[in-house]
């Protein structure tokens, strides 16, 4: 014989879900208990939910005709729950919903729903009251798994939070073990809970029976369960004495992170703690600390005030095991001012492995270089630091601060903040950042070199490109050098040879043709005296050959060495006063002398005295040839940086322009070369029919002493 179970359990194994094995041994515990049995396979029309249940996922999308009695056992959106000796189902309908254990029957066909089938029901008909089914005692952890789904259930835990459901005379509870959370909804169409009913509850352990159910997302898959209670009568509270939220006296922050979960049966669920807020990460999600450690709270609706960090307050939460550490889960806080505040902070720690488990979630400092600051993903600051040469901490800033970081990368900084951390339970960090408050945790201690490795590099470049660039400049230059130095050397030869050229015909010219002049004005006087007075006429022509011998000896000296034997053993101002008045007794001119020179031709290089002397005897010779003067004025002053020579007759005069570019006329061109050449100032003044004015200023090289007496020769 082939019992219904039997066919169940065939069903349930061909299906795929492991969660309908887990449904095929909730049915046969079912069917056990109310000794129900078939022999046959199942009808067409089909009355018992088991036979449902037992149906695949593709059978119950046939819209197989049903036929059930039972019992209604909650009231669930669009329709109820409804359960018969067999097994739950959910009924979807369009009428009036029965009261909460009504027996009724029900017809109608099977639809596919998301997860399981369902009924949608034709008729509806009451039969009385019923009679709710024997409870199968699970815990929350085995209700997620959706095996249960339908039936009427009995489940614990501590009951953290209330909340009132819109729109619906039901409110919410959620149900927390310290692993898993559960929802629980308490009300029906036809009831009116108050606040006071259920707020008490918070706290405490208790019992609840209801039906399970599966909660969704918007894709259709399936994210956790919740059980319907539908009246006051199903709750019960463990708890003894019952205890009020109120009434719970504060524990220290690091006895709560040493929570037990298994330590506290019979306790209360929910504890108390004051610390201030060192970080808001979020608008439900805060961290406090109190005099020793801090730990993380996850409120179960944003507060109606705001929380700031530094706000002393009071949290109420659910300890809950993540990970390595101890939350506090479904919170509440109040703000705390007065006497109730706790104890200030201390100083923050100084972190030493920003990698590990020490002072998570309390306040930290550290001295830090900033690598950059950029934004995540979330439009949240971030600040990558490099502390203890490791690159990857990160300072993460709250929400509100959307204010741009002026702070340079490679600034030294000190950071303040609370460590935030995610690990597993054995304390392997999976995570681990800096939450900071706002600017002001990334004090600046340094700013950066203004020498960062990229302007390094440029200063390199530039320094390589400037070194290239100069020694193809230098080798350009050299090139070019080299070319002027050659081309210089021969204008230096053409210029020297031309120079020394110009040299020996200024000396041929002052020396051989004053000579010659002065032989000549002889040889006249001798033609008129040789009739008349030939003993004169022979000493004339004896001064005559003694002149030509002294100008061939003075030229040979002048060409050789630059010198003239004029100025051997005198001073410039005799050697000077004894060839003018040579010159004017050959011509036959009367000189006169004012001579005051302080001794200024000592302080003159030989050189320029042979200069001086030359462009002196030159413009008394002119006199003597070209003027018909009577009488030659000389004077010679010494003053404290000048010498000043001038040169008057009382002749014809003449033109000095007409002669500047003439080339016959050596003598004149010849004095402003000399001139020139020893850096003096020579003026020629003179006109036809006036007088001639020669004047030489020279500069002396050094000042002359202050005369103690002045003299004046003439």
């Amino acid at each position: 014989m082939v019992t219904s179970r039997t066919v169940c359990e065939a069903d349930a194994l061909r299906a795929s879900s492991p969660f309908r094995i887990i449904a095929v041994l909730i049915t046969s515990s079912i069917l056990l208990d109310t000794g129900v049995s078939q022999e046959q396979p199942a009808p067409a029309l089909l009355k018992k939910i088991a036979d449902v249940r037992a149906l695949s996922y593709d059978d119950a999308a046939t819209a197989i005709p049903v036929k059930l009695n039972g019992v209604v056992t909650a009231h669930i959106s669009s329709g109820f729950d409804f359960q018969d000796q067999t097994g739950g189902i959910f009924v979807r309908t369009t009428g009036e919903i029965p009261e909460i254990g009504s027996a009724v029957s029900v017809e109608g066909r099977l639809s596919q729903g998301s997860y399981s089938p369902f009924v949608d029901a034709t008729l509806v008909e009451k039969k009385g009251p019923g009679k709710m089914p024997r409870p199968l005692f699970l815990a929350p952890e085995y209700l997620l798994t959706g095996a249960a789904d339908n039936h009427w259930v009995e489940t614990r835990g501590t009951v953290v939070s209330v909340q009132p459901q819109k729109g619906i005379k039901r409110r919410y509870l959620t149900l927390a073990t310290g692993t898993v959370d559960l929802e629980i909804r308490i009300g029906n169409e036809y009831s009116d809970l108050s606040a006071s009913d259920l707020d008490g509850l918070v706290g405490n352990n208790v019992r609840f029976e209801g039906t399970c159910g599966p909660l969704f997302n918007d894709k259709k898959q399936r994210i956790g369960s919740f059980v319907t209670c539908p009246e006051m009568k199903f709750v019960e509270v463990l708890t003894k004495p019952q205890i009020s939220v109120d009434t719970i006296e504060p524990t220290p922050i690091p006895q709560i992170r040493s929570w037990d979960q298994n330590q506290r049966p019979g306790k209360a669920g929910i504890v108390k703690t004051r610390g201030y807020v060192t970080a808001v990460e979020g608008s439900r999600t805060i961290v406090i600390q109190d005099g020793t450690r801090g730990m993380q709270i996850k409120l179960a609706k944003t507060p109606d005030f705001e929380i700031k960090p530094g706000d002393g307050v009071m949290a109420t939460g659910f300890p809950v095991a993540s990970g390595f550490h101890v939350e506090l889960r479904y919170g509440s806080v109040e703000k705390l001012e007065g006497d109730a505040l706790p104890k200030r902070l201390p100083k923050p720690d100084e972190e030493s492995d920003v990698f590990s488990t020490a002072s998570a979630f309390s306040e930290v400092s550290r001295i830090a270089r900033l690598e950059e600051i950029r934004v995540n993903p979330n439009n949240r600051q971030v600040a990558l630091l490099n502390i203890d040469n490791n690159p990857q901490v990160r300072g993460v800033f709250a929400a509100s601060v959307t204010t741009p970081l002026n702070l340079e990368p490679d600034s030294i900084v000190k950071v303040t903040g609370v460590k935030m951390v995610e690990a597993d339970v054995n304390g392997d960090i999976n995570e681990a950042w800096i939450s900071l408050r706002g600017p002001e945790d990334l004090a600046l201690i340094s700013k950066p070199s203004w020498w960062t490795p990229a302007r390094y590099l440029m200063a390199i470049s530039m320094l390589a490109v400037s070194v290239v660039a100069a020694i193809m400049w230098l080798t350009a230059l050299r090139r070019q050098v080299t070319a002027q130095t050659a081309t210089i050397e021969h204008q230096a030869k053409k210029n020297a040879t031309l120079e020394e050229r110009n040299r020996i015909a200024r000396e041929f010219h002052d020396t051989l043709s004053q000579g010659f002049a002065g032989v000549g004005f002889q040889l006249v006087s001798v033609e008129n005296d040789v009739s008349k007075n030939p003993e004169r006429a022979r000493e004339k022509l004896e001064l005559a050959r003694r002149m030509v011998e002294h100008s061939m000896a003075e030229a040979r000296q002048s060409l050789t060495n630059l010198r003239t034997p004029l100025l051997d053993g005198q001073s410039l101002s005799q050697a000077i006063t004894v060839e003018a008045a040579r010159l004017c007794e050959t011509a036959g001119i009367d000189l006169k002398t004012k001579i005051d020179t302080r001794g200024a031709g000592s302080l003159l290089p030989e050189k320029t005295q042979h200069e001086v002397l030359r462009i002196v005897l030159e413009s008394i010779a002119n006199a003597g040839k070209h003027s018909r003067a009577e009488t030659l004025t000389l004077t010679m002053k010494g003053e404290e940086n000048m010498l000043k020579i001038r040169v008057m007759d009382d002749g014809i005069g003449f033109d000095p322009e007409s002669f500047r570019n003439d080339d016959e006329h050596f003598g004149l061109r010849g004095m402003r070369e000399r001139s020139r050449h020893i850096g003096a100032d020579l003026r020629i003044e003179s006109a036809k029919g006036a007088p001639s004015i020669v004047t030489l200023n020279l500069p002396l090289p050094e000042p002359l002493p202050t005369p103690k007496e002045s003299q004046t020769d003439e």
